[in-house]
């Protein structure tokens, strides 16, 4: 697999000079600050002039159409509006200083809500003729709906686009994944944050480690043992009922794993095992029932139903019950659990911050040692990616790309590293291992455009026959397939037809 963002280039000279000017205006008084970042933003032009050149923008205004401003680094990675001692709050706003003083030119968010709120509000606007903005940026399942309704614009129809999508500022894997048929209607890489705070991971507890004598889960992967039959096996031998013959999340039991149940989904994918795999043509082709998908199925089912050592949320609780999802998670953050399956974004709450819980990250294991590599999914309801309105002005265009390519390409070297290096690795990790840990699950992203696209509603096959009690999944999957293929030909067609 490619490397995405984590693969850093190594900054210059220059860079480094900007990088340690932002963290020093960032520890100063406000006046200070405001001094320093003046005089670095008098000398950061330069970095952008051999990749771009020299340009006047006349006063253009970039304008992102944004949503979930409350999440984590949602707010920071656009446009921030003052210094807050955050380091990528005010890395970006540097960023958009100096954006602002070398091209002529201003960013603006206008955030609204997510999900059905930014898809009414881009298919009301194309209709009526009243965008007015240049990029959406939201998470992936709502934009997938937006492409196939014809709302976007295909990056690379665009004439004289500015955008290198093949250069490590643009998320490599997410460009060769995300495509059908040769468009490409999404993107993402250093431009943005809450891309990599949606990817899935699992989370161990070292003590229960240590007490139940097991494998070092930090060597296993290392070894390339890290596997479905060894989690699971740890995860028995870690349960203990507290004493009234029942495991509950109520009672002090201790559990092996605890998730949800569309974590059956994402544990497959992480056995390489997508739904869909792409042919020649850049087509997308249903694979769930290639041996190896059932074989991942089969095995991740017998782990996820075992209720005496592994418990999903919806075995206790409505999945929108927000007082039972806290008990219920609040197994791991207690002590209770030895493995929890979450996002990145789960570092940065206040639960995992507050817990004494003396935790590390692993990425999903794989099938078998056999196989290739790990494979970390994604959360395709808020893994955020960029997208460029259909009706936007074409003579914007060449302003727009040459943003975003600007964007991108600053923060690699001057806004990246203060995310991963400074926050996530120094702030929210407690060794070197779950370091090296969380550069694997970055660098082996799995996108599954069925998990995207959500064919039949196909993202929901795998938790329906968690939820029914059965693993018949080859009558299951053959009776759904007929479905499913034809949302994928109707996707198809729709992005045909836009291209003709």
């Amino acid at each position: 697999m490619k490397a995405t963002k984590v693969s850093r280039i190594a900054a210059g000279a220059l860079s480094a000079l900007l990088l340690s000017g932002t963290l020093f205006a960032c520890s100063k008084e406000p006046d200070e600050a405001s001094s320093a970042v003046s005089e670095t933003s008098q000398s950061a032009g330069a970095i952008f002039t051999e990749h771009l050149g020299e340009r006047d923008l006349g006063g253009y205004t970039l304008r992102i159409l944004a949503t979930a401003p409350d999440q984590a680094f949602s707010s920071a990675q656009y446009a921030p509006d003052e210094l807050n001692s955050d380091p990528v709050n005010d890395a970006v706003l540097e960023r958009n200083n100096i954006l602002s003083d070398t091209y002529k030119c201003e960013i603006a968010v206008e955030f609204v809500e997510a999900h059905t709120g930014v898809e009414d509000r881009v298919k009301n606007d194309s209709l009526s003729g009243t965008v007015n903005y240049d990029i959406v940026s939201t998470g992936l399942s709502s934009l997938a709906v937006l492409a196939a309704n014809g709302n976007l614009r295909d990056f690379y129809s665009i004439g004289d686009s500015n955008l290198q999508l093949d250069q490590p500022w643009w998320d490599q894997q997410a460009v060769e994944q995300l495509s059908i048929t040769d468009k490409l209607y999404f993107v993402c890489g250093d431009i943005l944050y809450t891309d990599d705070e949606r990817t899935h991971m699992l989370f161990f507890n070292k003590d229960l480690i240590a007490e139940n004598q097991l494998d070092d889960p930090y060597q296993l992967v290392k070894d390339g043992t890290w596997t479905l039959d060894r989690m699971y096996e740890m995860a028995r031998a870690v349960a203990v009922d507290n004493g009234d013959g029942e495991m509950n999340v109520t009672t002090g039991d201790t559990w092996g794993f605890i998730g949800a149940a569309f974590d059956t989904y994402k544990f497959i994918l992480g056995c390489d095992a997508p739904m869909v795999e792409k042919n020649e043509d850049d087509v997308p082709v249903i694979s769930v029932l290639n041996t190896k998908n059932v074989d991942a199925f089969m095995k991740t089912y017998e782990m996820m139903t075992d209720r005496s050592a592994c418990a999903y949320l919806e075995m206790f609780y409505r999945w929108d019950d927000s007082t039972g999802r806290e008990t219920f998670y609040d197994q791991f953050y207690s002590g209770n659990a030895l493995f929890m399956a979450d996002n990145i974004c789960a570092l940065n709450s206040a639960k995992m911050q507050d817990s004494s819980v003396n935790y590390g990250v692993l990425p999903l294991p794989k099938y078998d040692e056999s196989q290739d590599g790990y494979a970390c999914t994604i959360d395709p309801y808020w893994f955020t990616c960029m997208a460029l309105p259909a009706m936007a002005a074409d003579t914007d265009l060449d302003k727009v790309t040459f943003l975003m390519e600007a964007m991108a390409y600053y923060n690699r070297s001057e806004v990246t590293p203060l995310y991963y290096d400074t926050t996530l690795k120094s702030k929210r990790l407690m060794d070197e291992s779950s370091e090296e840990m969380l550069d694997i699950i970055f660098s082996n992203r799995i996108m599954d455009l069925a998990n995207i696209f959500s064919w039949d509603d196909c993202i929901q096959y795998y938790n329906s026959m968690i939820f029914s009690g059965s693993n018949a999944i080859a009558s299951y999957m053959e009776s759904h397939q007929p479905a499913m293929q034809k949302g994928i030909d109707d996707t198809i067609e729709a992005f045909r037809k836009l291209g003709a």
